[in-house]
């Protein structure tokens, strides 16, 4: 029982430890990732913010309804504002304002992602590149050159792909649909819970598509490569083909293997709008 426990750390161990040296790529940037972190949280929350003069226009303004939250409470106590007509402007300007502040803010966050999550894919690439020259010659006398050209240039951009796709991306809606319900059930708990009506449907669509559409783009990485690696040797070698007068085989091989490549891009994107279909179909039916 001990031995098995062990094997079973030992394997989850193995498992993490790609995990692990990305975290200490993420590590070096703490400050540039602090600064994502809370541009998001402004960022949330000013889109939160958003609908709320509406809100005042509506029970306010034209409802006549006792303002009874913080934010409406502010906007009624504005110079002029027992009058409908000021506060539909106080409203108006504070929509255009929230406007303003969560567009400079979406511009900040994407400037500063593209900023720390490119150097962290420059960094991996440059360790990747002296791995390779450390290599003995042994080494590069089996390895192939595009394989490693499409490691180097292409697969670094994995970890990008990963951390956004694995960590910031959910990390933002996990975070923005907390407070937005935490918002919802202050309002009306009985719609708020009419609401999570859609989310089993949507768990279902993404534990369908999910494996289906890592195995195929697994399979798109994988076809690069290859195309990499068939372009680069026939370039390299190509005295050898014109001596013997191969160059409509390479040309066929060639498209054989762009026609692979489309045939596996054409499966992930269907895969990709399926899954889009069934998020958007239970997204509408619960609306």
């Amino acid at each position: 029982m001990i031995a098995r426990q062990s094997s079973l750390l030992n394997a989850l161990a193995r498992d993490l430890r790609p995990y692990q040296r990305m975290a200490g790529l993420v590590r070096l940037e703490k400050t540039g990732w602090a600064l994502v972190l809370a541009l998001t949280v402004a960022s949330t929350f000013t889109g939160l913010l958003a609908p709320w003069p509406l809100k005042v226009i509506i029970d306010q303004a034209i409802g006549a309804v006792p303002a009874t939250d913080p934010i409406s409470a502010f906007l009624v106590g504005l110079p002029g504002a027992d009058d409908p007509r000021v506060l539909i402007f106080w409203a108006a300007l504070a929509s255009l304002l929230l406007f303003g502040a969560s567009a400079a803010l979406d511009v900040g966050l994407t400037l500063s992602w593209v900023r720390y999550g490119q150097r962290m894919v420059y960094r991996l690439a440059e360790r990747l590149y002296a791995s390779t020259q450390r290599k003995s010659m042994v080494f590069h006398s089996r390895a192939d050159v595009g394989d490693m050209l499409s490691r180097i240039e292409g697969d670094s951009w994995g970890v990008h792909t990963l951390f956004d796709a694995a960590v910031f991306t959910p990390g933002h809606a996990v975070f923005t649909l907390s407070v937005t319900l935490i918002v919802m059930a202050s309002i009306d708990t009985d719609l708020t819970l009419l609401a999570l009506v859609v989310a089993p449907a949507m768990f279902i669509v993404a534990r369908a598509m999910g494996p289906k559409a890592r195995r195929v783009a697994k399979q798109e990485r994988e076809m690069a490569g290859g195309l990499h690696a068939h372009v680069h040797q026939a370039v390299a070698g190509v005295s050898v083909v014109q001596a013997f007068g191969q160059e409509d085989r390479e040309q066929d091989a060639f498209v054989g293997l762009t026609d692979k490549a489309i045939r596996v891009s054409q499966r992930l994107t269907v895969l990709g709008r399926l899954a889009q279909l069934g998020s958007g179909l239970s997204t509408t039916m619960g609306t």
